[in-house]
């Protein structure tokens, strides 16, 4: 029998070997050890969306709320939620201007990909005594400047849940000042600020498509930002481990607002204008024992020669 999304080509009398690899849909998943990449999605590329039968099937084009992002590492497909506005095909990507045409309530103000509550299960439990060892990718086009975040609040660009008031892994901000921040819990009402990662982007990165990734190894935290200006990195230590239970959650990439992470951000702002959404991806390093910085820069190789983020 085989695996459900995966055909298998087999000669007759000849039995499936469901234990031999899986055919890569990308080159990141190319020989990662125990499955460790737990979902990664293109929005660029058919397969992953908009999915279904290459025969007859659709170009791309704007999603609709609960659209089906096909999990390219084969293990639970995510989905596209919509709750502001209306969000466009463009570029390779979702671009979410519209979603802040919607002012209240905040709960309405969500877009983006949402990937299932498995992923983040997988990162809670212990896998050969290690647990909450991550690697998190986004390829996104960063709003300008100009439009950057302009409350006194940080505006969630990934994230689960509010990371002191409920259980969460970490969210990834658009803090003032043109920052990039994310901030992680470690207990109930609790977070790293000792290991807190803060980076600024280029000049030339605003308005433009980006690498972004946050990662958690045994010994370290790491914040990033590649493009074509250059990169930028922070680190810090592993810090504790969050002692509040996640698994259940969803982990959203895009305007991840209250139902999400319980932003309180109200009124229209422009800080979502031209921000477009490609690609994410969540590894479980824990599995994979994959250097973060070897397997962002391979996946940044890939992706640039594509030319299909815009």
């Amino acid at each position: 029998m085989a695996v459900i999304g995966v055909p298998v080509i087999n000669a007759p009398g000849i039995p499936v070997d469901l234990a031999r690899a899986l055919p890569a849909r990308d080159p990141v998943l190319v020989g990662v050890p125990n499955n460790g990449v737990r979902f990664l999605a293109d929005t660029a590329f058919p397969w992953c969306y908009p999915g279904g039968s290459p025969t007859g099937r659709p170009d791309a084009d704007d999603p609709a709320d609960g659209a089906v992002i096909y999990d390219m590492s084969g293990n639970a497909n995510g989905t596209f939620v919509e709750k502001a506005g209306v969000i466009t095909y463009s570029g390779g990507g979702f671009d979410l201007t519209n979603s802040q045409a919607v002012s209240s309530p905040n709960s309405s103000r969500n877009a983006g990909i949402v990937m299932p509550a498995s992923v983040l299960a997988d990162l809670w439990a212990a896998y050969g005594g290690a647990s909450q060892r991550y690697l998190f990718s986004m390829w996104v086009k960063l709003p300008s400047l100009a439009n950057w975040n302009p409350n006194a609040v940080v505006l969630t660009m990934a994230g689960d849940r509010q990371y002191v008031s409920a259980p969460s892994l970490f969210t990834l901000h658009q803090a003032t000042g043109g920052q990039l921040q994310v901030r992680r819990q470690t207990g109930a009402g609790a977070f790293d600020s000792t290991n807190q990662l803060t980076l600024t982007p280029a000049s030339a990165d605003y308005g433009s498509v980006v690498q972004i990734s946050h990662w958690r190894t045994a010994t370290q935290q790491g914040l990033r930002l590649r493009s074509a200006n250059g990169t930028i990195t922070r680190t810090a230590g592993a810090g504790a481990a969050n002692t509040e239970d996640f698994s259940a959650n969803e982990f959203c990439i895009g305007r991840a607002g209250a139902a999400f992470t319980g932003s309180t951000v109200t009124g229209v702002n422009t800080a979502f204008s031209g921000v477009r959404v490609y690609r994410a991806m969540m590894e479980n390093l824990a599995r994979s024992g994959r250097d973060p910085i070897t397997v962002l820069d391979a996946a940044y190789a890939a992706v640039t020669a594509r030319g299909l983020f815009s």
